[in-house]
């Protein structure tokens, strides 16, 4: 990871040092993008990584990470659900915590639409299929 940040800010810094400011700014902006992407894609891939999700009572989410093992969660605090965005913050029987971020294209419509009224209501109806990372 260290090579991938240093690459990028030597880039950076090639651009700003050839280029006019303008040009320059425009490969900065585009250079964080794609430093903010590939960040993106080494989280998914860290032991601690939430890659499914699904739900097991009205207290409990089950978690899947990158080995393939479930553990048994809880949610911790509100959470927020919209159609667009939903975050839930859960702790596992391990105690450790684990934030998820599911955007509105990330599953299923009717997948998120239970899990968004499981958020807010409770309700005891399992989500029929995981909730995977796309």
């Amino acid at each position: 990871m260290f090579f991938l940040v240093f690459g990028h800010l030597v880039a950076c810094f090639a651009a700003f040092s050839g280029l006019g400011l303008a040009a320059a700014a425009v490969i900065a902006g585009a250079l964080a993008v794609s430093l903010w992407g590939q960040l993106q894609i080494i989280r998914l891939k860290t032991p601690g990584a939430v890659l499914a999700l699904r739900i097991s009572s009205e207290k409990t989410v089950e978690c899947r990470d990158v080995s393939g093992t479930w553990h048994v969660s809880k949610p911790v605090g509100q959470g927020y659900a919209t159609p667009l965005l939903m975050i839930l913050s859960l702790r596992n029987e391990n105690g450790s915590r684990h934030r998820v971020i599911l955007l509105g294209d990330s599953a299923g419509k009717e997948d998120l639409r239970r899990l968004r009224s499981w958020m807010r209501w409770g309700q005891r109806e399992s989500v029929p299929h995981e909730l995977r990372a796309r």
